[in-house]
């Protein structure tokens, strides 16, 4: 039982850093393509679990998901900064273009 839950555990943290890159790609492609302003609402999203967990451990809870949480919270900061970078810099070969995103979500799909 211990290892299927071991097991489960990499199999959402694999779903979680997809989801993550997925998410990172379509705002960079939104900002890239002046569709809507630059609204990253995962952050925002993370940010408030961050709090609720906080809260939880003020009534006794451990910290443990807490630092899982802020360690993706990290992790999707550093990703966003290397999309930004390479944006700013020129380099838009990771963005995704209008005719990949169908592509894309498909590929996403099969995960």
């Amino acid at each position: 039982m211990i290892e299927e839950q071991e097991m489960r555990i990499k199999e959402q943290n694999y779903e979680l850093q997809e989801i993550q890159k997925a998410s990172v790609q379509f705002a960079a492609f939104l900002k890239h393509n002046a569709i809507t302003p630059y609204n990253d609402a995962m952050l925002d999203y993370l940010e408030y679990l961050i709090s609720v967990e906080k809260e939880k451990i003020k009534v006794g809870g451990t910290d443990k998901m807490l630092q899982e949480m802020e360690s993706s919270r990290a992790s999707y900061m550093q990703q966003v900064k290397i999309l930004d970078e390479a944006m700013d810099g020129g380099e838009n070969k990771d963005i995704l273009k209008p005719q990949g995103v169908d592509e894309f979500v498909q590929i996403e799909k099969l995960w």
